[in-house]
């Protein structure tokens, strides 16, 4: 909503100041876009989307090397040790919900597997 207002009052002083003619140059239409992503709430916003980006990437690295390294590769013992290092840096992204994503999806793959093995 803010943003709208911001085009509308810019729009307004450029109509002003530019009787004759309507052509604006780049920067003064860039300018309300500018003022917008200045504001403190869109910075914040930025901020932890920043954040979360990153952790949803370490854990999805995480997962996949886990994935990769144990079914894969057979390599059960490097398998923990690799996931365990990105998980790692999870966990100082943010808290230890890192080890609860991981965690339930080794015992959600470790049921499944159970499950297709008895049939």
């Amino acid at each position: 909503m803010r943003h709208y207002l911001l085009v509308f009052i810019w729009q307004k002083l450029l109509t002003n100041t530019k009787k004759t003619s309507h052509n604006s140059s780049f920067i003064e239409i860039l300018i309300p876009g500018l003022v917008f992503l200045a504001t403190p709430e869109v910075i914040d916003k930025a901020i932890r989307a920043e954040i979360d980006g990153f952790y949803t990437m370490l854990i999805t690295i995480a997962v996949y090397s886990w994935f990769y390294l144990y079914e894969v590769k057979n390599k059960r013992i490097t398998a923990y040790i690799v996931s365990g290092i990105f998980l790692g840096l999870g966990i100082l992204t943010k808290t230890f919900q890192a080890l609860v994503f991981f965690y339930l999806a080794l015992f959600s793959y470790f049921i499944f597997k159970k499950e297709q093995e008895s049939f």
